[in-house]
This record gives structure tokens, sequence and C-alpha cells, in this order.
């Protein structure tokens, strides 16, 4: 703990019988009713069933083969081949070779290259997902939130292009939403396609 920065006193240790015991006690203390937790779908039954008991709402989240990572708000049609919306954001990772990516915690503040960026708006998702829930607001229709790699540079869209051409969603999603925390003043409804060539130049 101590190469990460953390300074514990031996009084702030805790020593539980077992996984079970800990994963109730953090439950106990940082989960407040109606609190979102992300699950790896398929999940641990014992943790799930501590979430249920604090009465936080439980997202499970899968990861495709490209790598985004998304759960699924269901709707009321209980319809499994229904239409789906799909709202996103990406992790901004395009940095130098070398650059130190460790977020560091500055007083009140967490501080790391591209934070600012659209990292931002993998936490607004989250924080969709709660006022929802805690505004009671159903939709008809299931919603997915995605965090989507590969979006800048030589990433190429790539999580964006496997989401609607190969993955297993492609045929579902009918309505796409990207969270960009460039601005919340407005919503844009199209934007400037581009294409890339590889072009390989054979000089004398």
């Amino acid at each position: 703990m101590r190469l990460e920065g953390i300074e514990a006193h031996p009084d702030d240790v805790v020593v539980t019988v077992g996984s079970q015991q800990a994963v109730d006690l953090v439950t106990r203390i940082f989960i407040d009713p109606g609190d979102v937790v992300l699950c790896e779908a398929p999940s641990y039954v014992g943790a799930l069933g501590v979430f249920k008991a604090y009465q936080a709402d439980v997202v499970h989240v899968e990861m495709d083969a490209e790598g985004n990572v998304f759960g699924v708000r269901k709707g009321t049609s209980g319809t499994a081949d229904g239409p789906m919306l799909a709202v996103a954001a990406h992790l901004d990772t395009v940095f130098p070779e070398g650059t130190d990516v460790k977020v560091k915690k500055e007083g009140t503040k967490l501080n790391a290259p591209g934070i600012g960026d659209d990292t931002f708006s993998l936490a607004a998702l989250l924080s969709f997902v709660r006022s929802m829930n805690t505004a009671g607001i159903k939709t008809r229709d299931d919603i997915i939130f995605m965090g989507d790699v590969g979006e800048e540079g030589q990433g190429d869209l790539r999580g964006m292009r496997y989401l609607f051409t190969k993955g297993p969603l492609k045929d579902k999603v009918k309505a796409f939403i990207s969270v960009e925390s460039g601005g919340a003043g407005g919503v844009d409804t199209g934007a400037v396609g581009s294409r890339r060539y590889r072009v390989t130049f054979n000089g004398p």
C-alpha cells in the first residue's frame, strides 16, 4: 500500500474471516440504497446477495471481443430482440510513449493525462443510470451503456466499428448517443465523416 502512496496505521487494518465478510463490510460502509454497483457477468453470487440486501442497483457489465465494456439497463417491453439505444463514452489514451498515465490524488482532486477529456464522460454514464433509477424512470426499450475502445488516432474507431458491424448487438442498436465532455450546452445530430487510406510510394 505504501508503494501506492497509501499510508495506513495498523489500527486502520481490519482482518476478516473470509471474502464474504469483507464484501459485506465494504458494502455496508460505501454503498447507500439506490447506488449503482457494476458487476461482471456472470458474477459471484454471494456478492450479488449482499448488494441486494443493501438495496444497491446492480448493473451487469460484459466485455466484447474488441474490448468494449457495456451494461444493459432493461426496458419494460420484455422483448429480448427488441430495438436498443446505445449510450457510449470512451477513455482517451492517446499519449506519447512513456507518458505517466497513473491517476494521482491531490487533495480532493484526481489528476491524470486525459482525465478532463472524454474520460470524464465515463463517470457521467454511471450518473445517468443512477439518476434514472433514483427518479424511477422506466423506458420501453433496453439501453446499452458502453465504454468503447480505440476511439482516436490509430484506434480508428475500432470499438464503434465492431459494435455496428461485427458485435453481438450490431442488429439490435437502432439509435446511438455519444457523450463527449467538451460541453453540455447542446446536442449535435451529425458530424463530418472521414476516410483513412494506407498509401505506399515507390520511388527510384
